[in-house]
C-alpha cells in the first residue's frame, strides 16, 4: 500500500445504508502504455490473479450455482443458466481507495459468470479473516459490463472511493453503483483520487502494484469442458423407477418429459427428456436444446445431433449406432445405469421419427417408450433381427404409419 497524494483531505465517517444505483452513460478510452495480454476492445486495468484464486473459483462456482439454478429469479437471472452451460471469464479488479489516499491491498478478484456470451452474475473470490479463500455470487455490476461490451469501450479503471463505484477512462468518469448516505459529502477536492487525471490514476496503480495489466472479462476463460463439473442431484434428487422388479424396469421420467410441440424436434425432445430425468428438473425444452445446438426447429435432426445434445448438456456419455441393440444392452442401460435410449425409427416410406426407450420387461420381451409427438408412453413387443440374433427391434404405430427401430443413441 502507498500514499497517493500528500494533500488528500480526510473526511468524516458517515453511517451508510446500501442501495444500488446504475448509470447507463458510456465510457471510453484508449491507452498503450500498459502490458496487454490480449487484443480486444474492452479491457479493465486489473491486478494479476493468483493461481490459487483461479483454482478456488473453478471449484466453488459449482456449489454456488446450485442455488442459482434452483431459484434464478432470486439472483436476478433471466437467462437459461444450468450447471454445465456456463463459463468463467478472467477476473478483474475493483480498486478500493481510502480517504487518506491509501489503496487497499485486500485480495478480491471478480470473475464474470458467462452464459451464451453474456455476463449474468459476478463470482467474487476474496481472502477472509483467516487468510483463506471465500466467495460470494450476485448480480452486482454484471449488466453494466455487458453494456460496455456492446459499446466496445476499453481501458477502464474500476475503483471505489467514499462508498461510490466508479468506471473511468481517459475521456469519462461515471458512477455505476454507490452506497448512499444520509449525510451527503459535498466537498470535492481536485487533489483527491477521484479528482486527479486518468493517466495519473494509472500511474499510481502501477506504482502500487507490480502486476497490473489489462483484462478482457469475455476472454481467457478459466473454465472449459475438461473442468466444468456436470453436477446432478441439486434438489437431493435421485433418478428412480416407476416399475422396479427383477424382470422389468420403467424409469420415473414422466415429470421431466417434454414434447416436440408440433415441430420437427422429436430428436431434441428425446434428448431433453433424458437430460431432465437425470437432473431432476426440466432443464431444457425441445426448443431450448435445439437453439443451444444451433439447429432449426423444422428441419429435423440426426442421431448425431441427438448425441451432441446429450453429451454437451447432459450428465451421461452417449454413443451412436446405425443399428438396433441387444436386449441385454437395453437391460443394462435402463436397469443398471438409469439411462434412457433414443430410438431412431423409419417407416417403409423412409419417414423418420425418434422415441425414447424408458423401460423393458424380460417376462414378455417388451420395451416401453416415450413418444414426444404425442407426449405419452407406449409399449411394444420385440423380435429378433436376421441374421444377427444378438439384436432386437420393435414396431409401433404413430399417425397411421408403422415405425420400426433402426438406429440408436445409447
Amino acid at each position: 500500500m502507498i500514499s497517493m497524494r500528500k494533500s488528500i483531505i480526510k473526511m468524516a465517517s458517515v453511517l451508510l445504508v446500501v442501495s444500488l444505483v446504475l448509470s447507463s452513460t458510456p465510457i471510453s478510452a484508449k491507452s498503450n502504455d500498459y502490458k496487454s495480454n490480449k487484443d480486444k476492445s474492452i479491457t479493465f486495468i486489473s491486478k494479476k490473479t493468483p493461481a490459487t484464486a483461479d483454482t478456488y473459483a473453478r471449484i466453488i462456482i459449482v456449489n454456488l450455482l446450485k442455488d442459482v439454478v434452483k431459484n434464478p429469479a432470486f439472483y436476478g437471472v433471466t437467462d437459461d443458466i444450468s450447471l454445465n452451460n456456463y463459463t468463467l471469464g478472467e477476473a478483474y479488479t475493483i480498486f478500493n481507495v481510502h480517504h487518506d489516499g491509501v489503496i487497499d491491498d485486500t485480495e478480491q478478484y471478480n470473475y464474470p459468470v458467462i452464459v451464451n456470451d453474456k455476463i449474468v452474475l459476478i463470482l467474487s473470490v476474496m481472502k477472509n479473516q483467516n487468510n483463506q479463500w471465500s466467495a460470494s455470487i450476485a448480480k452486482n455490476e454484471a449488466d453494466y459490463l455487458n453494456e460496455l461490451a456492446v459499446k466496445s469501450y476499453d481501458d477502464v479503471i474500476l475503483y471505489s472511493y467514499d462508498g461510490v463505484l466508479y468506471a473511468e477512462t481517459e475521456d469519462n468518469q461515471n458512477v455505476i453503483a454507490k452506497i448512499s448516505s444520509n449525510n451527503i459529502i459535498t466537498n470535492k477536492y481536485l487533489d483527491s483520487f477521484v479528482g486527479i487525471p486518468y493517466l495519473e490514476k494509472r500511474a499510481i496503480l502501477a506504482d502500487s502494484n507490480n502486476d497490473i495489466y489489462e483484462v478482457d472479462p469475455y476472454t481467457n476463460l478459466i473454465v472449459d469442458d475438461s473442468n466444468r463439473a456436470k453436477v446432478e442431484n441439486i434438489y437431493g434428487y435421485t433418478p428412480g423407477f416407476i416399475i422396479d422388479t427383477s424382470y422389468g424396469k420403467l424409469l420415473d421420467y414422466s415429470n421431466y418429459a417434454v414434447t416436440q410441440n408440433g415441430m420437427n424436434l422429436c430428436w431434441s425432445a428425446c434428448a431433453a427428456t433424458a437430460i431432465n430425468y437425470r437432473a431432476g428438473y426440466k432443464k431444457y425444452t425441445a426448443e431450448s436444446l435445439a437453439t443451444n445446438l444451433g439447429k432449426d426447429y423444422m428441419n429435423g435432426g440426426s442421431i448425431y445431433d441427438t448425441q451432441s445434445g446429450l453429451n454437451k448438456y447432459g450428465s451421461q456419455t452417449y454413443t451412436t449406432s446405425t443399428s438396433t441393440l441387444p436386449f441385454s444392452t437395453i437391460v443394462s442401460n435402463i436397469g443398471t445405469s438409469k439411462k434412457a435410449i433414443v430410438s431412431g425409427c423409419l417407416t417403409s416410406l423412409s419417414m423418420g421419427h425418434m422415441v425414447l426407450i424408458v423401460g423393458y420387461s424380460t417376462l414378455n420381451n417388451t420395451v416401453q417408450f416415450y413418444n414426444p409427438g404425442t407426449g405419452s408412453g407406449g409399449s411394444s413387443t420385440t423380435y429378433l433381427v436376421i441374421p444377427s440374433n444378438s439384436l432386437v427391434t420393435f414396431d409401433f404405430s404413430y399417425v397411421g404409419y408403422t415405425f420400426t427401430w433402426k438406429e440408436s443413441v445409447y
